[in-house]
């Protein structure tokens, strides 16, 4: 038995110092190059003039390579995730963005009411300036564009398509935006940054086996053992969720080559085929007593789903709150997180009805031996 718990021990003990030495590549990591900016710019418009008109930000890049760089701005009183809801009525601009190099080159422009977005590119060492213009008339933006976003041949479509929008600004008002630019470099710290990653899914591995171990009767790491009747229902279940997956995929196929759902992240519905098959085959196996092996503590694995879905919860709560779940009409990869915790409750929730159940059967059997007594 000591030598199980020394055992025990240093198993946990390996997990702490991956753990560790993955948090501490992954702060590393993140002290790569790196500059943000976040300010407020209030604009007031008088008559259809904006005042500023221009405002301008300066950053320095002390490693020639590939960059990423963020970009955000929009009204204080509007949150991320109804971005998508800022039209041209409700303000009385539209901000436009420059990048110029140390030469003096444009490197990156774009106008927009309100926007988040990214974009990676190769940045020499060196200043960099940024340009901020209000733009409140279609002049405004038809000389901006004809300079910075488009050549002379596609500038007479490019300002037809913004004349509704500059028709719609008001005339008079005052706005208070909010701006985000971020400015990240790659390197050694990204390696670093990388295996740190790849640490930190070794520790997953290692909590999986200490997980399995937990949950056997022995407490040992063993292979779980199903009698022959369970193995007949696994099989089901494994037939189930094939053909639940295979009916899914099919169908999305479908919708893909129809382009009738052409803006849908296809990745996420992919990662949602895989929820599916996992859940029916899980659920089917719980509600046939085929889930759980013989040498298996079903309580360990009850506790585990359910803090399992509650974390998963708090998390795609913090991520709806901060606007990330679903912007600009698209979710994002956060989804996953919600997609994980309705698979990990409603399992949570069959394996307590199916106890709940199993519990009342063996009282009535039990009541029922003592009247046969």
């Amino acid at each position: 038995m000591k030598k199980k718990a020394k055992l025990y021990v240093s198993f946990v003990l390996l997990i702490a110092a991956l753990l560790g030495i993955s948090i501490f590549l992954l702060v590393s990591g993140r002290d790569r190059e790196y500059w943000e900016s976040k300010w407020s710019q209030t604009v007031t418009v008088e008559n259809g003039v904006a005042t500023p008109q221009k405002i301008t930000q300066d950053f320095c890049i002390d490693n020639s390579g590939d960059h990423e760089l963020y970009y955000s701005w929009l009204p204080s009183d509007v949150s991320k995730k109804d971005i998508s809801k800022v039209s041209s009525g409700k303000l009385g601009f539209i901000t436009a963005i420059i990048l110029y190099d140390q030469n003096g080159a444009e490197l990156f422009a774009t106008t927009a009411n309100a926007i988040y977005g990214d974009t990676t590119m190769y940045l020499e060492k060196g200043l960099y300036r940024l340009e901020f213009y209000y733009l409140t008339n279609i002049e405004q933006y038809e000389d901006f564009a004809g300079k910075y976003l488009c050549g002379s041949y596609e500038l007479k479509t490019w300002t037809d398509n913004m004349r509704g929008d500059f028709a719609s600004l008001q005339k008079n008002g005052t706005w208070t935006m909010n701006y985000v630019f971020e400015v990240s470099g790659s390197g050694s710290a990204e390696i670093a940054y990388a295996t740190g990653s790849i640490l930190g899914i070794l520790v997953g591995v290692c909590l999986i086996v200490l997980f399995l171990i937990l949950i056997t009767k022995s407490h040992a790491l063993e292979s779980p053992r199903y009698d022959e009747r369970q193995e007949l229902e696994r099989g089901r279940g494994f037939h189930y969720a094939f053909f639940t997956m295979l009916i899914f995929y099919i169908m999305l196929y479908i919708l893909q080559a129809s382009g009738i759902t052409r803006y849908v992240d296809y990745n996420l519905l992919y990662s949602l085929g895989l929820f599916l098959g996992i859940q029916v085959y899980v659920i089917y196996c719980i509600w046939h007593e085929a889930y759980f092996a013989l040498n298996q503590r079903t309580t360990t694995v009850m506790i585990s789903f359910l803090l399992i879905g509650l974390c998963n919860l708090a998390v795609t709560i913090v991520q709806y709150i901060s606007g990330d779940l679903y912007s600009n009409g698209h979710f994002g990869p956060s989804i996953l997180n919600g997609f994980c915790t309705l698979m990990f409750l409603s399992v949570f929730v069959t394996m307590f009805l199916k106890k709940l159940m199993a519990d009342r059967a063996n009282g009535k059997i039990e009541e029922e031996d003592e009247e046969d007594e």
